[in-house]
């Protein structure tokens, strides 16, 4: 009777040591991902290996994404200004009135009541038919001091970091198919390691190598499986073999995900304005509207100059260019939304970062998911290791 259960617990060995691999791997993707937030007290407890280091992984992606697939002078230029300033225009010039009334009131009010209302309603439609064309000339000028006005490391790392999701979402949807290979692989890997610390213990019969064993599985599962996915980065042939790495050899699928999350979920037209808002209009930009909505003013205003200068009201009609100036910054952000499908459409990002990222080599291309494991790729195989031992000493006093 003995004999028989010894037998069997001895059978036993690599199926325990399969679910030792699986469940120390399926630990790692776990650890990797959740929780968003620290749980325990510092310094013992855990957070995501990815949400706690949200904005160094973010800053990583912005290096990735400027070195080698998009220049942001070269997307805004793809914006049609022309098309930019036909969808702003009907606001703009409904703006027009309300401002130039607002502002003659408030800098030259008593200019503004003995001015005659045939004068006034032609200073409207002067404003109306100027406005619009300040707005073209706005946007010419922000393309061309774009890098000025937008800092697109800023913008990806501040999303982010308001978004640990986010993170998590671009690695999981680039890299899942890896994720569930170490999980598998752990079952795998931990079977034919408990093959061979069966026969090792068969032949010794020593308990200390049941925790050694379970601590070896838990070690080489979680390192063996990481290097799989990456190496080798070129393809070697061994005979009717071709071995690469698993994540490498899907440069062109995961081209496709990354391209999706990157364009609809961080570098949306919708966030970049979201980003300008929270953070304010930048000077430059609020410099380039004003010069621009001033020289609009002039135009309108015309030979009216030259009336109100020798009035004394010069001084009252810059005070009445910064104060429309000053409504239109306000304002036209609210309007923003009307150019968020021309500007995603224009920009066309997922179709850039799809087609550039499958032209990197693969040295450049593992970085949209390798920092995800480099992080804490040791501490993630240690502590696969520890748990492997705990249940080696499990497995021991069963045994």
């Amino acid at each position: 009777m003995d004999t028989v259960q010894f037998s069997f617990a001895v059978l036993l060995i690599p199926v325990i040591s399969a679910l030792i691999g699986w469940g120390t791997n399926w630990l790692a993707i776990k650890m990797t991902f959740q929780p968003l937030d620290y749980v325990g007290w510092r310094p013992i407890g855990w957070q995501g290996i990815i949400p706690a280091k949200a904005e160094k992984m973010a800053g990583k992606t912005v290096d990735l994404l400027t070195a080698h697939l998009i220049n942001v002078k070269e997307l805004f230029s793809r914006i049609d200004h022309t098309t930019v300033t036909r969808q702003l225009q009907p606001t703009v010039m409904a703006m027009a009135r309300p401002l130039i009334d607002s502002a003659m009131r408030q800098q030259m009010p008593i200019i503004w009541w003995m001015m005659p209302d045939m004068e006034k309603k032609r200073l409207y439609r002067q404003a109306e038919q100027q406005l619009p064309s300040a707005v073209k000339a706005v946007m010419d000028d922000m393309a061309d001091d774009i890098t000025t006005i937008f800092d697109i490391r800023t913008m990806v790392v501040e999303h982010i970091a308001n978004d640990k999701r986010l993170m998590n979402r671009l690695f999981w949807e680039c890299g899942h198919k890896e994720f569930r290979f170490i999980e598998v692989s752990g079952l795998y890997f931990g079977f034919m390691f408990g093959l061979v610390q069966m026969c090792i213990w068969m032949w010794m019969g020593q308990w200390w190598l049941l925790p050694l064993g379970g601590l070896l599985v838990g070690y080489l599962t979680n390192w063996i499986a990481l290097k799989l996915i990456f190496r080798p980065l070129r393809p070697v042939h061994i005979g009717p073999w071709v071995l690469q790495g698993l994540f490498i050899k899907r440069q062109a699928e995961v081209s496709e995900e990354y391209g999706k999350v990157v364009a609809h979920d961080i570098l949306s037209a919708r966030n970049i304005f979201g980003h300008a808002l929270r953070n304010g209009i930048s000077d430059r930009l609020a410099e380039i509207i004003g010069l621009n909505v001033n020289r609009a003013i002039d135009q309108a205003v015309g030979l009216r100059q030259i009336v109100l200068s020798m009035a004394g009201a010069a001084d009252d009609l810059n005070k009445v260019k910064v104060h429309v100036a000053a409504e239109m910054i306000v304002r036209l952000p609210d309007h923003a939304h009307l150019l968020f499908e021309h500007m995603d459409r224009a920009l066309d990002l997922e179709n850039t970062l799809r087609d550039r990222l499958r032209q990197l080599a693969p040295e450049q291309y593992e970085g949209t998911l390798r920092p995800a494991f480099q992080e804490e790729e040791m501490t993630l195989i240690l502590v696969g290791a520890a748990l492997g031992g705990v249940a080696g000493c499990i497995q021991a006093l069963l045994m």
